[in-house]
């Protein structure tokens, strides 16, 4: 098995970016299930999805994009 210390590191500052990018241009995700939004986590098989408020958004989940698709989607009935 091969080891990469700093793939956490590297995961972290991807989805941060990730989320800074929807908070800064809400409208540029791709519409997605249940009124979300998602976008891409750059260099990474994972997405951010999340809903557009008023005064900005709320992270629903870093889902993979393969793995149990949509598993996210009963945190969009709370509000």
């Amino acid at each position: 098995m091969k080891r990469y210390p700093s793939l956490g590191q590297r995961f972290t500052a991807a989805v941060e970016e990730a989320a800074a990018r929807a908070l800064a241009f809400p409208l540029s995700g791709s519409p997605s299930r249940s009124n979300t939004r998602r976008v891409f986590v750059k260099g990474f098989r994972f997405s951010v999805v999340y809903r557009t408020e008023p005064d900005g958004i709320v992270i629903l989940a870093v889902a993979h994009h393969s793995r149990r698709p949509f598993y996210w989607s009963s945190r969009t009935r709370a509000r």
